[in-house]
């Protein structure tokens, strides 16, 4: 299993997510290496980097309505959960993507895309 969290520098949001990314990991019983990629503004593009921090389980965002978006960006990423933008994704995304890779879903192989407008983060940061 692949596992990425893509962010940038400074994002308040990066850290909690990979531990919480591990501790999902922990309890689904899985042994996998959680590989973290830096994203400078001129890699956002090369990445299709919707903001930081982005998490990939076998090449597919946990986000499955971020799958099909067509735009990238630089800066903070919220993500809906119970009805409320945070800044990481929640334990329940984590685990369905853990679980749609263990089932053996297919990389996905990221294209290239055109910028999009970020929201705004829930934490301040240099970076928001």
């Amino acid at each position: 299993m692949k596992v990425q969290v893509l962010y940038f520098d400074d994002c308040p949001h990066y850290l909690p997510a990979v531990e919480l990314i591990a501790d999902t990991l922990r309890s689904e019983g899985i042994d996998a290496e959680i590989e973290r990629v830096a994203v400078t503004t001129e890699q956002a593009q090369t990445h299709a980097f919707p903001g930081s921090p982005t998490v990939r389980i076998n090449g597919l965002d946990v986000e499955p309505e971020a799958r099909i978006q067509s735009g990238y960006g630089f800066g903070c990423r919220t993500y809906l959960h119970n009805g409320k933008r945070t800044g990481m994704p929640s334990r329940q995304l984590i685990e369905s993507a853990i679980r749609e890779a263990v089932a053996g879903l297919p990389v996905r192989v990221v294209q290239k895309h055109e910028p999009v407008r970020q929201t705004d983060c829930c934490t301040p940061s240099p970076r928001c």
